[in-house]
């Protein structure tokens, strides 16, 4: 399971530029090991800073964006019979 225990907060009460990716993980709610693969196949927005991978915040906005999917309508049930006309 993924552990969001870990702060995006820095010691000094700030939101750190850049997230690592346990940072990042933990606010998508996603498993780090996933999050590092989709990374390494650059499939999702990042950045590395000489071999650390690092997300800055609109990498995450935009892997959550990315993920949406619009919502399904149920298809009517006896569509068209009992209907009334109302032109």
């Amino acid at each position: 399971m993924v552990d969001t225990s870990e702060s995006v907060i820095d010691a000094k009460g700030a939101e750190p530029l850049l997230l690592t990716p346990a940072q990042a993980a933990g606010l998508l709610q996603v498993r780090e090991s996933w999050l590092r693969r989709q990374a390494g196949q650059r499939r999702v927005p990042c950045s590395f800073v000489g071999k650390h991978l690092r997300f800055s915040h609109a990498d995450v906005e935009q892997i959550a964006k990315a993920g949406r999917r619009p919502a399904r309508t149920a298809p009517a049930l006896n569509s068209g019979l009992g209907r009334r006309s109302f032109e």
